[in-house]
Protein backbone atom coordinates (compact mmCIF):
# COMPACT_ATOMS: atom_id res chain seq x y z
CA UNK A 1 0.00 0.00 0.00
CA UNK A 2 1.16 3.51 -0.79
CA UNK A 3 -0.32 6.66 0.74
CA UNK A 4 0.50 10.14 -0.54
CA UNK A 5 0.35 12.81 2.17
CA UNK A 6 -1.55 15.31 0.07
CA UNK A 7 -2.75 17.81 2.62
CA UNK A 8 -6.07 17.79 0.78
CA UNK A 9 -4.51 18.91 -2.52
CA UNK A 10 -4.42 17.00 -5.79
CA UNK A 11 -1.14 17.80 -7.49
CA UNK A 12 -1.29 15.15 -10.19
CA UNK A 13 -3.95 13.07 -11.96
CA UNK A 14 -2.36 10.02 -10.27
CA UNK A 15 -2.08 11.55 -6.77
CA UNK A 16 -5.48 12.08 -5.19
CA UNK A 17 -6.26 14.60 -2.46
CA UNK A 18 -7.32 11.68 -0.19
CA UNK A 19 -3.84 10.11 -0.50
CA UNK A 20 -4.61 7.45 -3.12
CA UNK A 21 -1.80 6.76 -5.59
CA UNK A 22 -3.28 5.63 -8.90
CA UNK A 23 -0.91 3.16 -10.55
CA UNK A 24 -1.53 -0.25 -12.13
CA UNK A 25 1.45 -1.67 -10.22
CA UNK A 26 -0.48 -0.94 -7.00
CA UNK A 27 -3.74 -2.38 -8.34
CA UNK A 28 -5.39 1.04 -8.17
CA UNK A 29 -5.60 1.30 -11.97
CA UNK A 30 -6.16 -1.23 -14.71
CA UNK A 31 -3.19 -2.53 -16.61
CA UNK A 32 -1.97 -5.67 -18.31
CA UNK A 33 -0.57 -8.53 -16.24
CA UNK A 34 3.05 -7.33 -16.55
CA UNK A 35 2.05 -3.87 -15.24
CA UNK A 36 0.45 -5.30 -12.09
CA UNK A 37 2.21 -6.30 -8.88
CA UNK A 38 3.63 -9.81 -9.17
CA UNK A 39 4.46 -10.96 -5.62
CA UNK A 40 7.36 -13.23 -6.65
CA UNK A 41 8.93 -10.67 -9.01
CA UNK A 42 7.92 -7.07 -8.22
CA UNK A 43 10.13 -4.93 -5.99
CA UNK A 44 9.96 -1.68 -4.06
CA UNK A 45 12.56 -0.28 -6.47
CA UNK A 46 10.22 -1.04 -9.38
CA UNK A 47 7.43 0.77 -7.54
CA UNK A 48 9.55 3.84 -6.75
CA UNK A 49 10.90 4.04 -10.31
CA UNK A 50 7.34 3.75 -11.64
CA UNK A 51 6.18 6.61 -9.42
CA UNK A 52 9.16 8.71 -10.45
CA UNK A 53 8.87 8.06 -14.18
CA UNK A 54 5.15 7.60 -14.74
CA UNK A 55 3.69 10.03 -12.22
CA UNK A 56 6.33 12.68 -11.47
CA UNK A 57 7.02 13.63 -15.06
CA UNK A 58 7.36 17.02 -16.75
CA UNK A 59 3.84 17.07 -18.23
CA UNK A 60 1.49 15.45 -15.70
CA UNK A 61 -1.63 16.81 -17.44
CA UNK A 62 -1.26 14.05 -20.03
CA UNK A 63 -1.38 11.37 -17.28
CA UNK A 64 -5.16 11.86 -17.19
CA UNK A 65 -6.85 9.16 -19.31
CA UNK A 66 -8.10 10.65 -22.56
CA UNK A 67 -5.84 13.71 -22.43
CA UNK A 68 -2.76 11.94 -23.82
CA UNK A 69 -4.29 12.16 -27.31
CA UNK A 70 -3.88 15.96 -27.23
CA UNK A 71 -0.14 15.68 -26.46
CA UNK A 72 1.86 17.51 -29.12
CA UNK A 73 -1.08 19.63 -30.28
CA UNK A 74 -0.97 23.38 -29.73
CA UNK A 75 -4.13 23.41 -27.63
CA UNK A 76 -3.06 20.37 -25.58
CA UNK A 77 0.35 21.84 -24.85
CA UNK A 78 -1.17 25.19 -23.78
CA UNK A 79 -3.54 23.47 -21.36
CA UNK A 80 -0.66 21.32 -20.10
CA UNK A 81 1.48 24.42 -19.38
CA UNK A 82 -1.34 26.10 -17.44
CA UNK A 83 -1.97 22.84 -15.54
CA UNK A 84 1.73 22.53 -14.63
CA UNK A 85 1.89 26.14 -13.42
CA UNK A 86 -1.10 25.49 -11.17
CA UNK A 87 0.51 22.27 -9.94
CA UNK A 88 3.67 24.17 -8.99
CA UNK A 89 1.60 26.49 -6.78
CA UNK A 90 -0.16 23.48 -5.25
CA UNK A 91 3.28 21.89 -4.71
CA UNK A 92 4.39 24.97 -2.75
CA UNK A 93 1.24 24.63 -0.64
CA UNK A 94 1.97 20.92 -0.15
CA UNK A 95 5.51 21.80 0.99
CA UNK A 96 4.12 24.17 3.60
CA UNK A 97 1.62 21.53 4.71
CA UNK A 98 4.34 18.88 5.07
CA UNK A 99 6.60 21.26 7.01
CA UNK A 100 3.76 22.14 9.38
CA UNK A 101 2.45 18.58 9.72
CA UNK A 102 5.08 16.05 8.64
CA UNK A 103 4.12 12.37 8.46
CA UNK A 104 4.55 10.57 11.77
CA UNK A 105 8.06 9.11 12.21
CA UNK A 106 9.35 11.22 9.28
CA UNK A 107 9.49 14.56 11.10
CA UNK A 108 13.29 14.82 11.10
CA UNK A 109 13.56 13.65 7.49
CA UNK A 110 11.09 16.33 6.34
CA UNK A 111 12.76 19.04 8.42
CA UNK A 112 16.22 18.11 7.14
CA UNK A 113 15.08 17.89 3.51
CA UNK A 114 13.50 21.34 3.47
CA UNK A 115 16.32 22.85 5.53
CA UNK A 116 18.85 21.65 2.92
CA UNK A 117 16.70 22.59 -0.10
CA UNK A 118 15.36 25.94 1.12
CA UNK A 119 17.79 28.09 -0.90
CA UNK A 120 17.20 26.13 -4.13
CA UNK A 121 13.43 26.38 -3.68
CA UNK A 122 13.60 30.13 -3.03
CA UNK A 123 15.93 30.57 -6.02
CA UNK A 124 13.43 28.73 -8.24
CA UNK A 125 10.52 30.78 -6.90
CA UNK A 126 12.41 34.03 -7.52
CA UNK A 127 13.19 32.97 -11.10
CA UNK A 128 9.58 31.97 -11.75
CA UNK A 129 8.11 35.13 -10.25
CA UNK A 130 10.46 37.08 -12.55
CA UNK A 131 9.22 35.28 -15.66
CA UNK A 132 11.37 32.19 -16.11
CA UNK A 133 9.26 29.47 -17.74
CA UNK A 134 8.28 26.57 -15.50
CA UNK A 135 10.73 23.71 -15.84
CA UNK A 136 13.67 25.96 -16.71
CA UNK A 137 15.35 25.55 -13.32
CA UNK A 138 18.29 23.21 -12.98
CA UNK A 139 20.65 22.79 -10.06
CA UNK A 140 22.61 26.01 -9.82
CA UNK A 141 20.12 28.28 -11.60
CA UNK A 142 18.09 28.81 -14.72
CA UNK A 143 19.13 26.71 -17.69
CA UNK A 144 20.08 28.46 -20.90
CA UNK A 145 16.83 30.07 -22.03
CA UNK A 146 16.94 32.15 -25.18
CA UNK A 147 15.29 35.58 -25.37
CA UNK A 148 12.54 34.13 -27.58
CA UNK A 149 11.62 31.42 -25.08
CA UNK A 150 8.25 31.40 -23.42
CA UNK A 151 7.75 33.11 -20.12
CA UNK A 152 5.62 32.03 -17.24
CA UNK A 153 2.09 33.39 -17.41
CA UNK A 154 1.29 36.62 -15.59
CA UNK A 155 -1.07 34.70 -13.31
CA UNK A 156 1.68 32.21 -12.45
CA UNK A 157 4.25 34.93 -11.71
CA UNK A 158 1.78 36.74 -9.45
CA UNK A 159 0.78 33.57 -7.59
CA UNK A 160 4.40 32.55 -6.97
CA UNK A 161 5.21 36.04 -5.70
CA UNK A 162 2.14 36.02 -3.46
CA UNK A 163 2.82 32.63 -1.86
CA UNK A 164 6.60 33.01 -1.48
CA UNK A 165 6.35 34.79 1.88
CA UNK A 166 4.48 31.84 3.38
CA UNK A 167 7.09 29.39 2.05
CA UNK A 168 10.02 31.49 3.29
CA UNK A 169 8.36 31.96 6.70
CA UNK A 170 8.21 28.16 7.06
CA UNK A 171 11.87 27.83 6.09
CA UNK A 172 12.78 30.43 8.71
CA UNK A 173 10.82 28.43 11.32
CA UNK A 174 12.97 25.42 10.34
CA UNK A 175 16.07 27.46 11.13
CA UNK A 176 17.09 28.84 7.73
CA UNK A 177 17.60 32.24 9.36
CA UNK A 178 19.47 33.95 6.51
CA UNK A 179 16.26 33.88 4.47
CA UNK A 180 14.62 36.05 7.12
CA UNK A 181 16.86 38.97 6.17
CA UNK A 182 15.84 38.69 2.52
CA UNK A 183 12.16 38.87 3.50
CA UNK A 184 12.37 42.05 5.55
CA UNK A 185 10.64 44.97 3.82
CA UNK A 186 12.89 47.80 2.75
CA UNK A 187 12.79 50.84 5.00
CA UNK A 188 13.98 54.32 4.24
CA UNK A 189 16.95 53.72 6.56
CA UNK A 190 17.96 50.41 4.89
CA UNK A 191 17.71 52.01 1.44
CA UNK A 192 19.93 54.95 2.46
CA UNK A 193 22.47 52.72 4.21
CA UNK A 194 22.62 50.00 1.64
Amino acid sequence: KVHYHAGGLRINPNLYNCGKVCLSLLGTWTGNTRESWIPEESTMLQLLVSIQALILNQKPYFNEPGYEQSKGTESGELVSEAYSENIFILSLKTMVYSMRKPPKHFEEFVRSHYFMRAHDIVKACNAYKNGAPLGSMVKGGVQDVSETSKRGSDKFMAEVACFMKTVVDEFVKLGVKELQEKQKPLTKRSILSG
